[in-house]
């Protein structure tokens, strides 16, 4: 500590350090700008600086955060309900690590902003670690690994695999060191396994193999002294030099030596560092060291390499200093701009002021508004001396004498009176024509030292030039019309510009000038309704006549300046317009227009014009300084004066004999050497900070990926930024839509665009800063976006829309022949009245022939019913036989007995006559006559049961030829089926080719009745035993007439006919089935149809099937067909 110095020593460091601050480096060149909690910081108190990657400045302090953009600051402070805000406490330490997270150390814990998400993380131990506390330093290890230093002891935290916040902790408490003390202050890597530690109590040096600590004490006791006051921090720069900030001074452990020293002094400078605290240490990429000093300076610069020092002091009562002498934190960023942050007057910024030049005043007074302050036109002599046309009149001073002299056109009345006020000034002949500001011409006389007036009736409003040949002068006006005035004889003559054309216009003007080969020119100007039209002409001095020039500048011109002729090169004009500056050649009248992107510089110059120097470069007045511009490169250099030492109007400047350069205006004149100007730096940082569509905001400073943005919300706002530290209110941007617009556009100081209603597409949005009138540089800001296509420019809606073309093609193709066809027909219409009577008959005969034909089709059908009836008939006689011999045995047998009984009873009847009785003889021809009468009986009962049959059959068929009542009756089913089965079968026996064939009956015995109309249902039955009696016929005949296929009579085919009969609820199901050759693939589709049949001739009609399954339809039912080779199934269904 200072206190364990002796007190001479101290007095004797005092003395010295305050005789040394005579040797502090100037820094005149740096403009200082501050920033308090009046400018937005959350408090004055500045712990800490840091730079992130994207150039934003971060302020840690005594309550809170702050991230600067050069505009505003940002506040980040702890909100008790969101988790998600800044830990409270004091922010000590404020890092980087390498993914771009901002670490936070404060004085009650560890957070971490991510740019990513927007917020914090802040870090909790587990409770087996105590808590951060005093985090004073951050050591990023590596991507993985950070070391903090604090109260307690230092601590690693380690990222757990795949995660970015969340940490395995290890914690090395200070009880661990050899000897005790309040904190650790600050951490080192000092090799792969060892840090350096600084603390409140000197240094130490730990192993992060085993976890052991080693103070390290220097043999020099002055520097272990000065280790032992606080360690304040500590920093490695590129020459592996460790340097030690404390509150005793500066250390320095240089590369190979064994012990670190006290620095006393640094570099060229004779301060004495000792005893003064230092507070931080930082390095510029040039190996720059940077000290944060709080003592009898606030701050130094230290340049290894040149051995140069720069101190920083507060000037009291100066702003263009270091607000106060205690710079807890000292650094340069990437654009050279250096900030200091104070104990108790927030932060400072300087900058390097690019425009060096001299200020001077015609007397030593320093206000501006004086009249010898108020500069027109400086104009040097032959002999160097410098003449100012001024409102106090003219002003003579030499080189190397103090003071001027002073001349006065009208010295009858006031010094500043309007007469003495000169605004032009022209050299000729050891003489000056001036032009005050009351429109009169004076020739002064440089021997004499008197003015002589001129009496001219003509007012020059323009420009005033003298003619290198003949020595007279030409003055422009405010007309068509300029005054030519011999400087011999101050004679006056009128010479009138010719008018080209008749236009009207609002203003007239002409400008007159003289290229560098002597010629005169003429540049008439006119204003009109729609635009400025320009005519150039060149004037024949031997008549004092003007020849028109082929000189054509567009009409979309709304501001211009006074033209110039260029000094450096032959038959060039200078013209600076608001569209940019155009470079005239009179010999080919070609014209060239310069610095199209840059022509706002060129809208205010109706004052003031633009001037060439002995190079070439041009020079134009701006409203903070001048600006010079390369004709050759069109880039633009900005030299901007400070605003407490500068001017407070500038008008156009001139170059000296020497090379300098002099620039007049309100408050005196600058003097400068354009050689020796640093120039200004290209803003390095800019930024496109976020898109919003609609309500979507997409943030993409940290997230480049191009953006979708929907159709519905295609009204886009860009954001953006350019971090320009020194004057950020002067920022010009321009912006393009590469796909959309390749032009750029300006937007001033403008930091957000909107587009509207962007035509779908992939777009790439572009934008660019520059210093106020500097040039724009090559660094550009570039976010990827895609406007998405509306539903109904999608690919779905395409084909959508096709349909609906092709279905309108369709539909007025329809319509089109709808109408041709319409008036074809009303074409026709006489032709079909004339022929309707024949219509009338054809219809006539339609109708009988449709009459005719549906009685055919009845006919037929009935036929089908014949047919099949014809099939049925043999049967129908063999069945009807059967019980016509019974009736006819039974019959004659009855006839027999009877007369065998009446023999009897006659001769019972004789026997009583005779009254011979015999009893048993009796009773046994009565036993005999009962018996025979019993068998008559029973004779006549099957004659009576055969004749029912008989009667029945006939019954049958007489139904099913002649159809039915057509009603559904409940009618046992199976005695349906059987019953037609049977038929079906005994036909097939009596018809021309007979065939066996077994019938199968599995009739069910739980079917009962069903509701049907039974002669309908009995065609069914016939048709389809009759088709499987067909089929098996066929096979028959088929292996009959082909040899290969006579088999031995065991494997012979056996014609099988199945009828099963089935019920499940309320559904009937008939199943016929044959083992027949099966149904052919080709025409299982076809049988169903009407008048399709396989047989020949005319053997069938092809309704059989057709009819079939109408009837079963008609009953609700379905049927089925199966069929292969050897088996088909007709299976019918009836619900």
């Amino acid at each position: 500590m200072i206190s364990q110095y002796p007190k001479v020593l101290i007095v004797l460091i005092a003395i010295l350090s305050l005789t040394s601050l005579d040797g502090i480096a100037q820094y005149d060149n740096l403009t200082f700008k501050h920033f308090s909690s009046r400018e937005g910081l959350t408090n004055n108190f500045v712990w800490d600086l840091h730079q992130d990657r994207y150039g934003y400045i971060w302020v840690g302090g005594l309550s809170g955060l702050n991230k600067f953009d050069g505009y505003t600051f940002t506040s980040f402070r702890n909100q008790a309900e969101d988790t998600t805000s800044l830990r409270s406490g004091v922010v000590l330490d404020v890092e980087e690590d390498l993914n771009g997270d901002i670490l936070i150390g404060l004085s009650t814990g560890f957070s971490i902003y991510s740019y990513e998400h927007d917020h914090f993380y802040n870090i909790n131990l587990p409770d087996s670690i105590p808590s951060f506390e005093l985090v004073r330093d951050i050591y990023v290890e590596n991507d993985n690994s950070y070391w903090l230093a604090t109260l307690k002891g230092i601590y690693n935290l380690s990222k757990k695999s795949g995660q970015n916040y969340d940490f395995e902790y290890r914690f090395y408490p200070k009880q661990n060191f050899n000897e005790e003390f309040s904190r650790v202050t600050s951490i080192q890597p000092k090799d792969d396994q060892f840090l350096w530690l600084g603390s409140d109590e000197g240094l130490y040096e730990f192993n992060m193999v085993d976890h052991t600590y080693t103070k390290f004490i220097p043999s020099d006791t002055t520097v272990a002294n000065a280790l032992e006051n606080e360690i304040w921090t500590m920093h490695t720069d590129q020459n592996n030099h460790l340097w030690f900030a404390t509150l005793s001074g500066l250390i320095q452990w240089e590369q190979g030596s064994d012990q670190p020293k006290w620095i006393s002094t640094l570099g060229n400078s004779l301060f004495d560092l000792r005893g003064q605290p230092i507070q931080s240490i930082t390095e510029n990429a040039e190996g720059k060291l940077y000290f944060g000093i709080s003592g009898d300076i606030g701050a130094m610069i230290f340049d290894p390499e040149t051995n140069e020092t720069t101190l920083f002091e507060r000037k009291s009562g100066e702003p263009n200093s270091m607000q106060e002498n205690d710079g807890h934190y000292f650094f340069e960023d990437i654009d050279g701009n250096l900030w200091f942050g104070y104990h108790t007057n927030g932060m400072s910024i300087a900058f390097d002021q690019s425009w060096r030049y001299d200020l001077n005043r015609l007397t030593d007074s320093t206000e501006p508004g004086l009249p010898e302050h108020d500069i027109h036109q400086i104009v040097e002599d032959e002999s160097g001396d410098l003449w100012f046309a001024t409102h106090l009149g003219l002003i003579q001073t030499t080189e190397g004498e103090e003071g001027f002299k002073n001349y006065l056109p009208n010295p009858n009345v006031s010094p500043s009176h309007v007469d003495n006020q000169i605004s032009s000034l022209v050299s000729f002949e050891n003489k000056f024509l001036t032009y005050s500001h009351s429109r009169n011409f004076n020739v002064f006389d440089r021997q004499k030292q008197e003015f002589e007036s001129i009496k001219a009736n003509f007012q020059v409003t323009t420009t005033i030039l003298q003619n290198s040949i003949d020595g007279k002068f030409y003055f422009g006006s405010l007309s068509n019309k300029i005054s030519q005035l011999s400087a011999s004889d101050l004679k006056v003559t009128e010479i009138t510009v010719p008018l080209v054309d008749s236009l009207d216009f609002t203003t007239n003007g002409t400008f007159i000038l003289e290229s560098n080969d002597q010629s005169i020119y003429a540049a008439y100007v006119r204003l009109l309704t729609n635009g400025v039209k320009f005519d150039f002409y060149l004037l024949d001095s031997d008549i004092n006549e003007f020849e028109h020039l082929p000189i054509n500048l567009p009409l979309d011109i709304f501001a211009f300046g006074m033209p110039i002729p260029s000094r450096t090169q032959s038959n060039i004009i200078w013209y600076p317009t608001s569209s940019g500056l155009y470079r005239i050649d009179t010999s080919s009248f070609q014209m060239d227009l310069l610095f199209q992107s840059d022509a706002s510089i060129f809208t205010d110059l109706s004052q003031e014009s633009l001037y060439e120097d002995s190079e070439g470069y041009l020079w134009l007045p701006s409203q903070l300084g001048l600006i010079k511009l390369d004709p050759i490169t069109q880039t633009l250099t900005y030299l901007q004066s400070r605003p407490d030492y500068g001017l407070q109007v500038f008008r156009t400047p001139t170059q000296l004999s020497t090379g300098e350069f002099v620039a007049p205006g309100i408050g005196g004149y600058l003097r400068f050497d354009a050689n020796n100007q640093v120039l200004v730096a290209d803003i390095n940082n800019i930024h496109v900070t976020d898109i919003r569509a609609g309500s979507t905001v997409f943030k993409t400073l940290t997230k480049p990926d191009p953006v979708s943005i929907s159709h519905s919300e295609n009204n886009i706002t860009f954001s953006y930024l350019a971090l320009n530290y020194s004057n950020p209110q002067v920022t010009r941007y321009r912006y393009r839509i590469v796909g959309y617009n390749d032009n750029w556009v300006e937007v001033g100081s403008q930091r957000m665009v909107f587009l509207a209603n962007l035509p779908p597409g992939n777009y790439t949005f572009e934008v660019q800063a520059a210093q106020q009138y500097g040039t724009f540089g090559d660094i550009t800001a570039t976010q990827q976006f895609i406007v998405l296509p509306p539903w109904w420019r999608t690919i779905p809606a395409y084909i959508l829309f096709a349909l609906i073309f092709g279905g309108s093609i369709f539909a007025v193709d329809r319509f089109q022949r709808k109408r041709l066809l319409t008036q074809e027909r009303e074409r026709t219409r006489e032709k079909e009245l004339e022929q309707a009577q024949k219509i009338k008959v054809a219809y006539v005969n339609l109708e009988v022939a449709h009459e005719n034909l549906k009685s055919a089709q009845t006919q037929l059908v009935q036929q089908e019913k014949l047919a099949s009836l014809g099939q049925l008939t043999a049967g129908i006689a063999h069945e009807i036989k059967n019980p016509l011999n019974f009736v006819n045995n039974f019959s004659s047998v009855s006839v027999e007995m009877l007369d065998d009984a009446i023999l009897d009873l006659k001769s019972l009847k004789k026997d009583l006559q005779k009254a011979d009785i015999n009893a048993d003889a009796l009773l046994k021809t009565t036993d005999e006559t009962l018996h025979v009468l019993n068998d008559v009986r029973i004779n006549l009962s099957k004659i009576h049961d055969h004749g029912t049959r008989a009667d029945g059959i006939v019954k049958s068929m007489l139904l099913h030829s002649r159809g039915g009542s057509g009603k559904r009756e409940s009618t046992d089913f199976n005695f349906v089926v059987k019953e037609y089965v049977n038929l079906a079968y005994h036909g097939m026996r009596a018809s021309k080719n007979p065939i066996s064939v077994d019938i199968e009956m599995n009739l069910g015995e739980y079917v009962g009745e069903f509701s049907m109309i039974s002669e309908d249902f009995s065609r069914v039955v016939l048709n389809l035993c009759n088709n499987a009696f067909d089929a098996l016929r066929d096979k028959i005949n088929a292996q009959t007439d082909d040899p290969k296929s006579k088999l031995s009579e065991s494997v012979a085919f056996k014609p099988v006919l199945k009828v099963r009969t089935s019920r499940n609820g309320k559904t009937v199901l008939l199943e016929i089935e044959d083992n027949g050759p099966g149904i052919p693939d080709d025409i299982r589709d076809k049988i169903l149809q009407p008048f399709f049949t396989t047989k020949k001739g005319t053997m069938g009609t092809g309704l059989g099937l057709s009819i079939t399954h109408d009837i079963i339809k008609a009953h609700g039912g379905e049927l089925y067909i199966e069929s292969e080779p050897g088996k088909t199934v007709f299976s019918i269904t009836l619900s």
